[in-house]
């Protein structure tokens, strides 16, 4: 299931061009909880 998550995490930064907070809205979460998400990973 986690694995199902990231991949819609990365989808979404993949289709709003890595802005953060448009893939956010996108997913319906809040920047921050993204950014917790993807932890060390978003580098």
């Amino acid at each position: 299931m986690e694995q199902l998550a990231q991949a819609a995490m990365r989808q979404a930064l993949d289709a709003c061009g890595g802005n953060v907070a448009q893939a956010a809205r996108r997913l319906g979460i809040s920047r921050s909880t993204l950014y917790r998400r993807l932890g060390p990973q978003r580098a």
